[in-house]
């Protein structure tokens, strides 16, 4: 390592190790806080979702009830039907309060439940319904919102984290932390629907404008790295959202049709993490044929879409959040982008149909299930 590094990684290294050592310090005391009585409490509670665990995963058929979003529940409700499951989506909560159907396994969204009223509707089901079932909840958040995350655990049988990153802390509160269950894409629609409009938009000539919509967090760093993409990329469609506009055009195109054409007429998107997260839009970007530049530094990436998937596909990495690393791969993936073609565009599309939709995700779920409590 020459000096100039060795100076660097130093001042790195004292800056940053002081932080982590007291991050350690306030989880070992969240960890003793659930000590004695409370963790005989969750260890109670362990053993009844085991047991209860153990039963559903030697049913052949499962009755499943999620409260989701409505525009793919019937994509998700043929695919479990073939396979001799019984699958009912519910999307608004206050439905939920109404309905009388025991369930075997329940799931639903951080997303879902992070206002009270929601949260409360999905409680009550679960207490109403769920003798001998399991509910299941799955954290998109987690890697930031760390104490809604924390709270909304407590109130559900088995958690699902949708990221590999900032994990250990819900297992101080719930013992059935299963791995992560990453992100798909689920905005435009089902399947057969996207397929549909992959077939209507997809031949379009498509802008080489690096595209991408981002929400702005406070504090957060990638604020300043999105900001300045705005201001030196000189073909750009990215937007920052600030955090006071609650609706704007691009997040809230009229239709799913509308949003799927508007990613369509893009060659090249970005995608840039909160937390070392994997973000949704990569499989966004992927479903409208667009090549994703993704940030090395995000954790999983690797485990989901394959080295040898990110080559062929392909799916452009940078090294850090540096404009010229940026701009480096935009340049790359245009050049791919073009000699792939419409062909190439279609590829990516497929890929993500195959592997990456909430049906693939909501699958992996009961599977997972299955092997854990087999």
């Amino acid at each position: 390592m020459a000096a100039e590094t060795f100076n660097l990684s130093h001042e790195i290294a004292q800056k940053v190790i002081g932080r982590i050592a007291q991050a350690n310090q306030q989880l070992r005391a969240l960890e003793n806080a659930a000590s004695d009585e409370v963790a005989a409490l969750r260890t109670q509670k362990a053993l009844i979702v085991s047991r209860k665990g153990r039963a559903i995963a030697e049913k052949p058929s499962l009755n499943i009830v999620g409260l989701f979003y409505d525009h793919i529940s019937e994509a998700i409700s043929n695919h479990f039907r073939m396979h001799g499951h019984n699958v009912k989506i519910i999307e608004k909560a206050e439905d939920l309060e109404k309905e009388t159907e025991l369930y075997d396994i329940f799931f639903t969204t951080s997303n879902y439940v992070l206002t009270q009223n929601n949260l409360s509707s999905a409680v009550n089901y679960t207490i109403n319904c769920g003798k001998n079932g399991i509910s299941c909840i799955w954290l998109w958040d987690h890697h930031h919102m760390f104490g809604t995350s924390l709270s909304i655990s407590s109130y559900f049988d088995i958690v699902f984290p949708i990221h590999e990153t900032s994990v250990d802390y819900l297992k101080t509160i719930n013992t059935h932390v299963m791995n992560s269950l990453p992100a798909a894409t689920y905005q435009f629609g089902s399947i057969h629907e996207m397929e549909e409009m992959y077939i209507k938009f997809g031949a379009r000539q498509r802008s080489d404008s690096l595209y991408g919509g981002f929400r702005e967090y406070p504090d957060m760093s990638r604020n300043f790295i999105l900001r300045e993409c705005i201001e030196k990329i000189t073909e750009n469609n990215l937007y920052l959202r600030p955090q006071n506009i609650i609706n704007d055009k691009y997040y809230n195109l009229p239709t799913t049709e509308d949003r799927f054409a508007e990613w369509v007429n893009h060659k090249v998107s970005l995608s840039v993490s909160i937390n070392t997260d994997i973000p949704i839009r990569i499989f966004d970007a992927l479903s409208a044929g667009q090549i994703p530049l993704v940030c090395s530094n995000i954790n999983g990436l690797d485990h989901i879409i394959s080295v040898e998937d990110q080559l062929r596909l392909p799916v452009i990495r940078f090294n850090y959040y540096d404009i010229n690393e940026i701009r480096r791969a935009y340049e790359i993936a245009l050049k791919q982008f073009d000699q792939g073609g419409r062909e190439g565009a279609y590829k990516r599309h497929l890929y993500a149909m195959r592997n990456h939709t909430m049906v693939n995700r909501i699958a992996r779920m009961i599977e997972t299930l299955r092997l854990h409590f087999r």
